[in-house]
């Protein structure tokens, strides 16, 4: 069994567990973010073993369902929830660190695999692999600015 954590806000729905770090779906409805973390078990799974972590969530238990704002509108996950107030030990902040250099090196793997130009959406839009790359650090650097790091 794995607690998670749901924002509400406008047409968006976050799921996420305080206990996998960066095990988090962004949909528009709770139901539908609940289905995409179930989803993407399997991917999460490559980075616990990255760590040497065994991954297997079982059933997915709605601990708190937090108000959200204009962020979650937005599909960004902005709002904390009370666990995540309170203080962690050496051993999950240790755990914590392991699991996020995991993904971080994996996904510059797969930024060295993929190609430079990215094929399109249906509309035309999107992004090249570069600009994915730089959203996502930049993403991460205005969340650990409200952690002041």
């Amino acid at each position: 069994m794995t607690d998670i954590y749901i924002e509400l806000g406008g047409k968006k729905a976050i799921a996420w567990s305080l206990e996998w770090p960066g095990w988090c779906r962004i949909r528009t409805s709770e139901e539908a973010a609940v289905q995409a973390l179930i989803d993407t078990e399997a991917r999460y799974r490559l980075i616990a073993q990255r760590t040497g972590l065994d991954f297997a969530p079982g059933d997915l238990v709605v601990v708190e369902r937090l108000p959200g704002d204009a962020n979650t509108s937005w599909g960004v996950p902005s709002v904390l929830a009370s666990a995540e107030t309170r203080p962690i030990d050496a051993v999950t902040a240790q755990r914590n660190v392991a699991l996020l250099r995991a993904s971080w090196d994996m996904l510059e793997e797969v930024v060295a695999a993929s190609p430079a130009e990215l094929r399109k959406g249906p509309r035309g839009g999107g992004r090249d692999r570069e600009e994915i790359r730089c959203h996502i650090i930049e993403a991460e650097r205005a969340y650990v600015r409200k952690l002041g790091v």
